[in-house]
């Protein structure tokens, strides 16, 4: 791997997250990677690098970010099922009952969250429309989900 260097900032006491940053850089597969972390509504660190060497790669280049948010929204259904408002071995239609179509009538909340559904991917493409906050409040992707059918692997498990 080329040389490069770790770009940007951070607050005292954060040098550790810049030195595992750079240690984590040397060590995966990654062409460029951005980390910024705010403590208590303070930016404590923010820092970006680029092993491939595109310098044109900054802080405010633009990324993909994939699972991201899945230890979120576990959490988040965590909470709702210890309120009792959500129930884990509960059918999704319990919940939303147009989602039971094309086969998915038997999916659970915990076959969703061990990702056991047979929906790893959709055989339409979205519209990126479909994103903005008025189409998410008319449950466009929604009914994407809905008229989906499941995809198996193979071996014949759900994705």
């Amino acid at each position: 791997m080329d040389d490069f260097q770790v770009k940007g900032d951070v607050a005292r006491g954060f040098e550790s997250v810049k030195q595992l940053f750079e240690q984590q850089m040397q060590t995966l597969a990654e062409e460029n990677a951005q980390l910024c972390v705010y403590h208590r509504g303070k930016k404590v660190v923010d820092l970006w690098a680029s092993p491939a060497g595109d310098e044109s790669f900054t802080a405010d280049s633009i990324v993909n970010i994939f699972s991201s948010g899945k230890s979120l929204e576990a959490i988040a259904v965590a909470m709702l099922v210890d309120r009792g408002l959500l129930q884990y071995e509960a059918k999704i239609t319990q919940y939303w009952p147009e989602f039971g179509t094309n086969g998915k009538e038997g999916i659970t909340v915990a076959d969703v969250m061990r990702h056991e559904t047979g929906l790893a991917n959709f055989d339409t493409s979205l519209d990126a429309a479909d994103l903005f906050t008025e189409n998410i409040k008319k449950n466009a992707v929604g009914q994407v989900i809905e008229q989906h059918g499941l995809n198996y692997r193979s071996d014949g498990k759900r994705e």
